[in-house]
């Protein structure tokens, strides 16, 4: 009987539901700057040598800084440095992006060629020495790049997400880079994409899409972590952000080996995958096992907001009706609804998911609104698309 997956990740951008809601800081204004520790994470201690936050609160450094805490630097990143993913058809790659393929992304359920997805940094201290037990992978979508770093011995974890002024094969600086607030969003920015709602049971996603990629130090692992287990700590830092939610989850073969993970914001139903990952091949069970339709009737009842989105979309819903409001006055121009999306879509999640419908629903030439010809034209997209917005 499969566990919930540990699955594709982020996102990014798009990376993100509410359990226990980050501490405030209440005297924030009366901090002497010179040894404030930012916004303080649950059951998490600064490391001890950490420079004191210095940046003004709700600037995308002050985030980074209040991360450094637990994390050590940030590091300067950018997606020249990401592996390309290939894409396989009866297991030959490809080159031209076919219709279907053996390992689609989890998140779009599309099967883009020639993408550069992610790269690996290993964390260091505050004096520069190598810090193996934190570890930063960047995911790069839809010309965005998000940012995961996490401290497997802490479980202290920061989402970051660029603030799209400069191409994402830029080199985007460090938290000791005094141009980091230029390429970097705010902490409430990255907050809203509600990041966490996805990656809920621990930051690293897998599925057989993004195994592809392995570490470059190690090729026999993947190149995201694989360290999921019932108890692996997982604490979300950041001013805004709230903790993952699990009250209530099914105690069944699901969440055996590790904590509730639902999948119903994934084009491609991980649940049902052979477990466990990481996986070498889209290898699906028989059927909706009894535990995994148990635990996918607890994910409909969640709060709203944690399935990700923001919470003020209601998981995206918002986000979709504005783009398909302006899309349905394009009257069949699809360049027109190309811009519709750039427009109304700030998550990359959504604005990636619905430019490849408009891209196939244009190459197929099906109306926006003929359900039947995008359905049989473009299943993969179309399918992608009803996951992220009902």
């Amino acid at each position: 009987m499969p566990n919930a997956p540990t699955q594709d990740l982020v996102h990014a951008p798009r990376l993100l539901a509410v359990a226990l809601t980050l501490l405030a800081m209440s005297t924030l204004g009366c901090s002497d700057s010179a040894t404030e520790t930012g916004t303080p994470a649950p059951g998490l201690a600064p490391d001890p040598d950490a420079p004191p936050v210095t940046a003004a609160p709700g600037t995308p450094l002050h985030h980074a800084q209040t991360c450094a805490q637990y994390l050590g630097p940030i590091p300067a990143m950018s997606c020249a440095d990401a592996e390309l993913m290939p894409i396989t058809v009866d297991g030959v790659e490809v080159f031209d992006t076919p219709a279907s393929c053996d390992r689609p992304s989890a998140l779009t359920g599309t099967c883009e060629t020639g993408e550069r997805i992610a790269a690996r940094y290993t964390g260091t201290h505050h004096d520069g020495s190598p810090r193996p037990e934190v570890v930063f992978v960047n995911f790069c979508r839809d010309g965005g790049m998000g940012v995961i770093g996490h401290n497997s011995e802490t479980g202290a974890t920061c989402f970051f997400h660029i603030n799209m002024a400069f191409p994402n094969d830029a080199r985007h600086p460090g938290s000791n880079d005094p141009n980091y607030d230029d390429y970097w969003q705010s902490a409430d920015v990255v907050a809203a994409d509600n990041c966490q709602g996805c990656h809920q049971a621990d930051p690293w996603l897998h599925s057989p899409w993004i195994d592809q990629l392995r570490d470059p130090d190690d090729p026999s692992l993947p190149l995201v972590p694989l360290i999921a287990s019932t108890d692996s700590p997982y604490v979300v830092v950041g001013e805004g952000f709230t903790q993952p939610y699990h009250d209530g989850a099914p105690e069944n073969s699901c969440t055996s080996c590790h904590r509730a993970q639902c999948d119903t914001n994934f084009a491609v139903p991980l649940g049902e995958l052979v477990m466990p990952g990481p996986f070498a091949d889209s290898t699906f069970t028989d059927g909706v096992s009894a535990d995994l339709q148990e635990l996918r009737d607890w994910c409909t009842t969640l709060p709203g907001g944690q399935q990700g989105g923001g919470e003020e979309d209601g998981g995206g819903e918002g986000v979709c009706d504005e783009a398909f409001d302006c899309i349905e006055r394009c009257d069949g121009d699809y360049d027109c609804a190309r811009d519709c999306v750039s427009t109304h879509t700030d998550d990359t999640n959504h604005g990636a998911t619905m430019r490849a419908l408009i891209d196939c629903a244009d190459a197929a030439g099906c109306d926006f609104e003929e359900d039947d010809c995008l359905a049989s034209s473009c299943p993969s997209e179309f399918a992608a698309f009803e996951a992220l917005c009902g």
